[in-house]
């Protein structure tokens, strides 16, 4: 999986399915350079000074995403099952052969929860990180960012090995139906559904302008819900939310331990010694 994720042919892949069913009408929000700059919006914790001391980078299971529809492959298997079983009957009753009875009350069930399975279980072995264009957005502060109480982390990850791995989340009017990509038989085709499931999202939510490191980390039933990719670069810029030092600073009995963490971080990195200088 991590191969075809890094296959320039990929990104080709999915602007052809796209353009040929009719999703969208061109290539630019799907072939696009990398931006220079991207942003994480966070709360200042423990794990996140984990992440900034090591040089780190934390991908999560999208089961952990705040949108229960986010990751989600929609499949429906059922109408052309049925579709196939009203032709083969209307064959037999042509040569006045009696028709096939079935339980289609069943076999719609059946194949419904062969459907769940599909749409809730097959990203779950997906690890991914999530990035924004906008350092700006309001509604990001307020969501990701503890109410304007956390940090918002500015990456250059061009300078870094991810950018192969990094897609523009594309956002749409309806989920897209990837039925056919998940037919037996059709070489990687289940990986493109795979992708474009975890790469497309509601419009509701195209205020994030996202971008998405993929990494697909098989590892059977133990692997962790969250992972680290190593070696990323240090932050080139720190923004605090409007709250972030009433938050830390006006509590008296609020432990200070990861405030005093990122005060000497911000201390011993060369940028900030730049900026006082």
């Amino acid at each position: 999986m991590i191969d075809y994720i890094k296959d320039k042919n990929t990104r080709k892949r999915i602007e052809e399915f796209l353009i040929s069913n009719g999703i969208i009408k061109d290539a630019k929000n799907v072939i696009r350079n990398v931006p220079q700059k991207l942003y994480k919006y966070t709360n200042l914790s423990e794990h996140v000074m984990n992440n900034l001391e090591k040089a780190e980078l934390t991908i999560t299971n999208p089961k952990l995403f705040n949108d229960i529809y986010d990751c989600t492959m929609h499949t429906k298997s059922f109408p052309k099952i049925e579709n196939e079983i009203n032709i083969r009957n209307e064959q037999l009753s042509s040569m006045e052969y009696d028709k096939v009875e079935m339980d289609m009350e069943y076999l719609k069930k059946d194949f419904y929860e062969r459907d769940r399975h599909f749409m809730t279980y097959m990203t779950r072995e997906m690890r991914i990180g999530c990035f924004s264009e906008d350092k700006t957005s309001i509604l990001m502060w307020s969501h990701y960012a503890n109410n304007n109480q956390g940090i918002c982390l500015e990456y250059d990850l061009s300078v870094c090995n991810v950018t192969d791995f990094l897609y523009p989340v594309i956002y749409l009017q309806q989920p897209i139906d990837v039925t056919k990509l998940c037919e037996e038989g059709k070489d990687f085709k289940l990986e493109l559904a795979i992708i474009l499931s975890i790469i497309t999202k509601y419009n509701v939510w195209s205020y994030e302008k996202e971008w998405r490191i993929l990494l697909g980390v098989y590892g059977g039933k133990n692997l962790p819900d969250r992972t680290q990719i190593i070696n990323i670069p240090k932050p080139s810029k720190i923004y605090l939310g409007r709250s972030f030092l009433k938050y830390w600073l006006n509590d008296k009995e609020r432990d200070l331990t990861v405030f005093n963490r990122f005060c000497k971080y911000i201390r011993d990195n060369i940028w900030y010694k730049n900026l006082t200088n």
